[in-house]
């Protein structure tokens, strides 16, 4: 997620995005990166409720064409908690009381940042890059390369104003430990 929040997601829809159609989206849905914080962060909720009541859900290789609307990018969370329980080879009867635990979690979030977890975002991303707003050359992106490409556009002035740089900075000089060795801009 230090990646999205970052200028590396700019970088990543300048290089893969087409200018009109990301224009258009941002027009009608809001900016990017504030879209796929809020589609994502459903998924990481269900995932801590999961944990938390040991559920034992299982969201390796959710798809998220299931769940996520290609043009709006919006998460439909009862498609969402069908497509867990499905994955999870669950019944549907459990669907009700899923989406209670996650409208009672999202109550209690804060900020949609805390919830929403990388893997999922760069997942509806890529969506994004490959069904709504991407140009040519992102037609033959996949999750590994997307991914790739977001961390390679991560510059040390990026990561320079992340609180974890900050934090761990802090720490080593306490501690009198050289750290990092970052180019300071």
């Amino acid at each position: 997620m230090l990646c999205i929040r970052s200028n590396a997601l700019d970088d990543v829809l300048d290089e893969y995005a087409d200018r009109d159609k990301l224009k258009a989206f941002v027009a009608k849905y809001g900016p990017v990166r504030d879209v796929l914080v809020e589609s994502s962060s459903p998924i990481g909720l269900l995932m801590h409720i999961s944990m938390r009541l040991s559920l034992e859900l299982n969201f390796s290789d959710l798809d998220v064409e299931k769940f996520i609307d290609r043009r709006s990018l919006a998460l439909s969370k009862r498609d969402l908690i069908d497509a867990v329980l499905s994955n999870s080879g669950l019944q549907k009867e459990s669907r009700s009381r899923l989406m209670e635990l996650l409208r009672e979690e999202e109550g209690e979030l804060a900020d949609p940042w805390h919830a929403a977890r990388g893997h999922d975002t760069v997942a509806i991303l890529l969506l994004a890059l490959t069904k709504t707003f991407g140009s040519f050359n992102a037609r033959n992106l996949n999750e590994g390369s997307l991914g790739g490409s977001l961390r390679l556009a991560f510059s040390d002035a990026d990561f320079l104003d992340t609180r974890l740089y900050r934090d761990t900075a802090r720490w080593a000089e306490k501690n009198r430990i050289k750290l990092w060795d970052l180019k300071q801009i």
